[in-house]
């Protein structure tokens, strides 16, 4: 839409159809899916989206139907400087936990041990989960050290990316 550019971070740039743009990410040594979730948790860490105030990140598996400028507009209007859609199956950490071991998504021990540690700093069940194939975010230092932590999180938990980080949403 106007006002809004289209880049799809791949290891082929080539390939990718207008209107998109092919980007190859250079941040590290990193396979695809750590690529992607680089992408996806610290847009304020690639410098190809460092000039941009807003970022909408689309998962791959996530087909546009809509017109992404208008939920661009919505969410630069609202509060938060996150937007996300809730989970559409749980409200839980914990029992998203148990669900990726049960799937075979996360190994068990790893997994255990990082809602443990949820559990002794006393993050509470049902606290709401959210789905994060489509986050809306919006520049500003606070967010940036949360994704930073997200992503520390990531790397050193059961390496899942669903979470509940803001209570506000866009539906």
């Amino acid at each position: 839409g106007p006002g809004i550019d289209l880049l799809c971070f791949t290891e082929a740039p080539d390939t990718v159809a207008a209107p998109w743009r092919g980007v190859r990410l250079n941040v590290g040594d990193m396979d695809a899916k750590d690529l992607n979730r680089f992408v996806k948790m610290k847009p304020h860490r690639v410098p190809e989206l460092a000039d941009y105030d807003l970022t909408i990140y689309v998962d791959g598996s996530i087909e546009l139907i809509g017109r992404l400028n208008q939920l661009a507009e919505r969410c630069l209007n609202a509060g938060p400087h996150i937007h996300l859609y809730d989970h559409p199956f749980r409200d839980c950490a914990y029992e998203e936990a148990l669900a990726c071991v049960r799937f075979g998504l996360t190994p068990l021990g790893v997994t255990l041990a990082q809602m443990r540690r949820y559990r002794a700093a006393g993050y509470p069940r049902h606290a709401g989960l959210s789905e994060c194939g489509v986050i809306v975010r919006r520049r500003h230092p606070d967010l940036d050290r949360v994704m930073d932590a997200w992503w520390d999180e990531y790397r050193h938990g059961a390496r899942r990316d669903v979470g509940r980080l803001e209570p506000a949403h866009v539906h």
